[in-house]
């Protein structure tokens, strides 16, 4: 069984917000992937290993606060063990309804990968009894 693929999807909770400035998703507090409303508005990658990988996306938008997201996704294979696994967690910062600036984080999550089975080996036994090497599966 291979590595899995992997969507991390970062929500507001619009109802009790004005504005969103900008959604980040850190890695073991390095931010991974942000969006902002910069004069540069969109997908910012700041782990650019990750940018680099083979149909690793990111994407998001702000323009409607109730709906406001980001979404990161790593088909599994591009998926690296254990580079990948960590703690990861989200942060917005916008305003509230009374324009009071607000910075949130959610809960850390940790994502543990394990190894892949990546092949089975199997290692021939020798004709000789007692001379031979038993095979071995992994």
């Amino acid at each position: 069984m291979g590595l899995q693929t992997l969507a991390f999807l970062v929500v507001t909770n619009g109802p009790t917000l004005s504005t969103v400035f900008a959604i980040s998703l850190k890695k073991s507090d390095s931010s991974v992937v942000s969006i902002t409303t910069s004069s540069n508005e969109g997908i910012s990658w700041q782990d650019t290993s990750l940018q680099n990988r083979n149909g690793v996306t990111a994407n998001g938008s702000l323009s409607d606060v109730s709906k406001a997201y980001n979404h990161l996704y790593i088909p599994s294979s591009s998926v690296l063990y254990p580079d990948d696994g960590g703690t990861y967690q989200c942060t917005m910062s916008g305003l509230d309804l009374i324009n009071t600036p607000v910075t949130e984080n959610s809960e850390s999550v940790f994502l543990n990968i394990t190894a892949p089975d990546l092949f089975t080996i199997t290692v021939p036994s020798s004709t000789k009894p007692g001379k031979g090497i038993t095979p071995v599966t992994t």
